[in-house]
């Protein structure tokens, strides 16, 4: 089954060049418009000088830590609603978010933190479900951010992990491209460096940006259709 075919934001093979060119426009407001909503990269870049060689390391320093601040946080919650440790985990979590700009995530950490001191806990269940789910937005968002302005020597090697759904997202306008003989630079590609816990996806993440590298474009669209099905299996 075709790349295109197998999953529905995908274009398929008979749209009109125009067709394509509309529907990879509003794609692009759109997530523009949600990064916007969910990151203030300008807040951020103002924090560091404007200097985004300076925003990077912070940026990969969030995308590590917070999985374990959010680990942190669940621990309390499900600890018999440990008031003062969710309290604590929400605070540390509002103040790395204030950090970066990361508005959602900062509003959602101090309404979880007053759902606690009003003794509001029947509440913290759903608003934790929504700190995640912005958590994982915003982590697409950075990555993105990443790939656009980073360099060999500002980074660590160390792999940032990517979830099934942060890898389709990066995936989908990746094919896009391929599939429409768009140029892809080679910034656009380094997400498929990053780690994943499936090591056979990670293994064809990195033939993936060889083949991009070498343009092996069909073999690509390949990888990537082989890469997609398994994530949609998982």
């Amino acid at each position: 089954e075709n790349i295109i075919n197998h999953n529905n934001d995908f274009l398929t093979q008979n749209k009109q060049k125009e067709q394509v060119q509309t529907k990879n426009s509003k794609k692009t407001t759109n997530i523009s418009s949600e990064k916007s909503k969910n990151w203030d990269t300008k807040a951020a870049l103002t924090r560091v000088g404007g200097q985004a060689e300076r925003l990077l390391p912070l940026i990969e320093l969030f995308l590590n830590d917070i999985p374990i601040r959010l680990d942190e946080l669940q621990e309390a919650v499900n600890k018999d609603n440990d008031d003062d440790e969710i309290r604590r985990a929400a605070h540390t979590i509002k103040g790395v978010a204030a950090n970066l700009g990361a508005l959602k995530l900062q509003h959602l950490a101090a309404q979880i933190e007053s759902d606690v001191k009003l003794h509001k806990l029947e509440l913290i269940p759903h608003n934790m479900s929504k700190l995640v789910s912005i958590c994982e937005q915003l982590k697409v968002a950075m990555m993105q951010y990443m790939n656009e302005h980073s360099s060999s020597t500002t980074l660590t090697d160390k792999p940032i992990e990517l979830n099934n759904k942060q890898l389709l997202d990066l995936l989908q306008p990746l094919a896009e491209k391929i599939q429409t003989g768009d140029y892809i630079e080679t910034k656009e590609v380094t997400f498929l460096k990053s780690g994943t816990s499936n090591k056979k996806i990670s293994v064809q993440l990195r033939e993936l940006y060889d083949q991009i590298s070498q343009f092996d474009f069909n073999t690509a669209l390949e990888t990537l259709n082989d890469i997609i099905v398994q994530l949609d299996e998982v």
